[in-house]
């Protein structure tokens, strides 16, 4: 079994509702949804964090016109665009696995 931070769900959000779901980040840029919603302040910051970062590598817009002409967001986008990127978040399988260093120690 594999876990992929990109193609699986594991944020807890907050939608218009109320309602608590659990999405993959790709999934962020549904216009219904308000917030992650970890159980703490920083996890939350944090979560944002990671997913300005995401959409910084991943989709980054050309110029302020670019940026606008995406309003409203479009999550099928934001999947395409991140999936390049999916190999590098594997968290469990076969290796190399997400922040694994490649590195060979020097003897």
């Amino acid at each position: 079994m594999s876990l992929n931070l990109i193609r699986e769900s594991w944020i807890p959000v907050r939608d218009r509702s109320g309602n608590r779901r659990v999405i993959a980040p790709w999934q962020m840029a549904n216009a219904e949804l308000l917030r992650p919603d970890w159980p703490r302040p920083d996890l939350n910051l944090a979560c944002l964090e990671l997913l300005v970062g995401l959409i910084a590598i991943a989709d980054p817009p050309a110029n302020v016109e670019d940026w606008d002409d995406r309003r409203p967001a479009d999550p099928d986008r934001l999947r395409e665009r991140l999936e390049a990127y999916a190999p590098a978040f594997e968290l469990t399988g076969g290796f190399p696995l997400f922040l694994a260093d490649l590195r060979r120690p020097s003897n």
